[in-house]
């Protein structure tokens, strides 16, 4: 292929240049410390559940009462929550 060689309608050379500006960082981020966004923790009755749980496996039955409460204040209807507040 010669210097000014299309391919699909885009010269050959632009294709190298722009894949150069691939990895520019713009924003807050320090040069050399890019850091991987965290998703936003959304606290919901699914996530008061698993904490529940998880309070309960590990023996702490007044935190995984209170969580049962919480997932409660989400959803009046789960039964597997006002079974949890019964077994605390």
């Amino acid at each position: 292929m010669g210097r000014n060689a299309f391919r699909k309608g885009v010269p050959v050379e632009s294709i190298f240049i722009m894949s150069r500006f691939v990895n520019l960082e713009f924003g807050d981020e320090s040069e050399g410390q890019s850091q991987p966004k965290e998703k936003a923790l959304v606290k919901d009755e699914a996530y008061y559940f698993n904490e529940a749980r998880a309070a309960f496996q590990s023996g702490n039955f007044e935190q995984a009462l209170r969580l049962y409460s919480k997932v409660l204040e989400f959803n009046p209807q789960n039964a597997v929550a006002w079974t949890g507040q019964v077994r605390m």
